[in-house]
């Protein structure tokens, strides 16, 4: 399958998503209600694909979507799919206030590599 069309079809996806959840946000559906059905509805597609431990689950997803789902009542579908992208750069300044350490799989690959050179 070609990839540009793999990215084309998500996004469709996403804009779908954001359209209709507006659309419930609108006609009075609660926030977290909504995103408990979207969470149930995502676990039963991915049950067969692999497990995922609940505290992972449970700490680091349910904030973003309902973060995302507040935001969404009080603006526009657009709005939320323009900042659906500051989500990464979100979760990197959370990282740096709470002091978690930062994996850096490049400086890692570095070390190793000079580490090969050195050696031989």
């Amino acid at each position: 399958m070609n990839p540009y069309f793999v990215a084309i079809l998500i996004w469709c996806i996403y804009v779908e998503m954001y359209i209709l959840s507006k659309i419930a946000f609108d006609k009075g559906m609660n926030i977290f209600v909504f995103v408990f059905y979207r969470q149930a509805a995502a676990t039963l597609f991915t049950a067969t694909l692999f497990t995922i431990p609940f505290a992972i689950l449970s700490r680091r997803i349910m904030l973003t979507l309902d973060l995302y789902s507040v935001g969404l009542d009080y603006t526009s579908a657009s709005v939320a799919s323009a900042t659906s992208n500051s989500v990464p750069v979100i979760t990197f300044f959370l990282a740096l206030m709470l002091s978690d350490k930062l994996d850096d799989p490049v400086r890692r690959l570095n070390k190793k590599s000079g580490q090969f050179v050195w050696r031989y």
